[in-house]
């Protein structure tokens, strides 16, 4: 049978590749094997393999891979188990491991771990603009990416808080002897919601971006509260806060709040026969005084807010209360003062801690004290004539409010009542004012001159005056206000002895002698330092 030509032409092909194979084969090896070869692998002694896979001929024939390793794309590598792929000579898991996360030799960042394949930031950190930072901790990204609590600000627990003696930023303050500075007098009404970053301020010319600001609900029926804030932004009459508010603050109605900026010292020395004082209350900012300091705060003068709260009522200046109506009671957090109202035993009554006015009639029935950390003194009962149906009775003393705890609630002392007039003189006397809030953070606090926030004494009786004219005696005294409200927080405090004092005002005296207003109440002290030595009066609580 005769053959075929593609046949011949088969065979001759084969024979040509099984010269050109001689280098490969280490044994003679018949032609189908290295057909096969052509197409399976690489000829290694008479077999056809897999350098790509083979242990024995990894990467070349008779390369054979040490124990416990495998032959990998031609190279020997380790054995690893599911999940896990070998890199550098070590079996890892691309999904966790963070030398070789996602792929060999793909190293993340030291702040950084491997999850899911993919370089993150480690624990409760969070990548804000590129680095790991902890929102708990980091002042410029507290709570959340690029929320800064400014300056004056510390994070914890994710929140901005206050560094407890402030920033340092105003420097060292000095008030010579001879002189009284005035302080706190960048200050405005103001609103603002429990849980918001926003204020608004009513008179917003000196605030500014990174000051600090104590924020007081100084009137209304749930007054007293307070917080310290930072700013962080102003636009017009808006500030916006490093951290949400506490509390809110309302100036609607009766309500009075408002907004004082707290310098922030490094020192502060207050020379012998120097005074340190914030402005009065006018009704709806002033009153308090607040600083803080990195140092120390050394007092050889005197830091006072004697009669600087709530205001006693006067009609000094108006004519015409002959029989008119009962003294004003005094102002206090729940309002300002009006005509009290007389009770069915004959006494005016008070407004709660602002001392009642004495009843008109004649003679002489007396305002009563203002309260606050105690009650005020009852004002004196007068004589019965005309004007009145006995009895012709003095004010109520105003009521004791809030606690110790200054951190939680503060208020100015309560005013004294205004005297009861008569039917003949000229004015009663005037409720004395309540004393103001003395805040201080201080590492260190020292006083050896006075810290004091006094009521201011009740005023006297006046029945003949060159304005209102008038004879005889028995317009009724002024009952006295009460003493404010003072703080101190301190790593080391030295108080002396009783020289930070919160008194009542003495009550004036009716012209015809005798029946005098009521004594003010105390104020509240609280210290709250690590070291403490001396004492106050009333005596402080912690």
């Amino acid at each position: 049978m005769r053959s075929k030509p593609g046949r011949c032409l088969w065979l001759v092909c084969l024979l040509l590749v099984a010269c050109s194979t001689e280098q490969r084969a280490l044994e003679p090896m018949s032609v189908d094997m290295e057909f096969r070869c052509l197409f399976d692998g690489v000829a290694c002694n008479g077999v056809c393999v897999n350098v790509k896979s083979d242990p024995r001929h990894c990467g070349a024939c008779n390369n054979a891979c040490p124990a416990g390793t495998v032959c990998h794309r031609g190279a020997c590598s380790l054995r690893c188990g599911d999940g896990t792929t070998a890199c550098g000579g070590a079996c890892v898991d691309l999904t966790t491991d963070a030398a070789h996360c996602g792929a060999c030799g793909r190293a993340c960042p030291a702040d950084r771990t491997c999850r899911e394949g993919t370089c993150r930031c480690a624990g409760a950190t969070q990548d804000c603009g590129g680095t790991c930072v902890d929102t708990n901790q980091d002042s410029q990204h507290c709570g959340s990416c690029n929320h800064s609590c400014g300056s004056q600000g510390q994070c914890i627990n994710g929140r901005c808080v206050l560094k407890t003696y402030g920033s340092g930023a105003d420097g060292v303050l000095e008030v010579p002897a001879g002189t009284t500075r005035v302080l706190n007098e960048i200050r405005s009404p103001v609103t603002g919601g429990a849980g918001s970053r926003e204020l608004l301020l009513a008179r917003p010319e000196g605030f500014r971006a990174g000051q600090t600001v104590l924020l007081h609900q100084t009137m209304g029926p749930e007054a007293g509260y307070w917080e310290l804030a930072v700013i962080v932004q102003m636009d017009g009459k808006r500030a916006w806060l490093a951290a949400p508010l506490v509390h809110s603050y309302l100036i609607m109605l009766v309500h009075r709040a408002q907004a004082v900026v707290v310098p922030q010292y490094t020192d502060v020395r207050v020379a012998a026969g120097a005074v340190l004082q914030p402005p009065a209350w006018d009704g709806t900012t002033g009153g308090i005084l607040a600083l803080q300091a990195t140092g120390r705060v050394e007092i050889a003068g005197e830091v006072r807010a004697t009669a600087l709260g709530y205001r006693g009522f006067s009609h000094a200046t108006l004519c015409g209360t002959r029989c008119a109506f009962h003294g004003f009671y005094g102002e206090s957090h729940l309002g300002p003062s009006q005509a009290s109202i007389r009770d069915g035993g004959g006494f005016g009554l008070n407004n709660g801690p602002g001392g009642g006015g004495g009843t008109v009639g004649q003679d002489c029935a007396a305002g009563g004290g203002g309260g606050y950390g105690s009650r005020g003194g009852q004002g004196a009962t007068g004589t019965n004539g005309v004007c009145v149906t006995p009895p012709h009775g003095g004010g109520y003393g105003g009521t004791e409010v809030g606690d110790g705890d200054l951190g939680k609630a503060i208020f100015f002392g309560g005013a004294g009542g205004e005297g009861g007039p008569d039917e003949d003189g000229s004015h009663p006397g005037a409720g004395g004012h309540g004393g103001g809030i003395i805040m201080i953070w201080a590492r260190q606090f020292q006083v050896t001159g006075r810290v004091l926030s006094h009521g201011g004494a009740g005023g006297n009786s006046t029945n003949n005056s060159a304005a209102c004219g008038g004879g005889g005696c028995g317009m009724g005294a002024g009952g006295g206000g009460a003493g404010g409200g003072i703080r101190i927080v301190a790593d080391e405090a030295t108080l002396g002895t009783n020289l930070i004092t919160a008194l009542g005002g003495p009550g004036g005296s009716c012209d015809c002698g005798g029946f005098p207003g009521g004594t003010g109440g105390v104020g509240r002290i609280q210290v709250r330092a690590a070291s403490v030595s001396g004492t106050t009066n009333p005596p402080f609580t912690n």
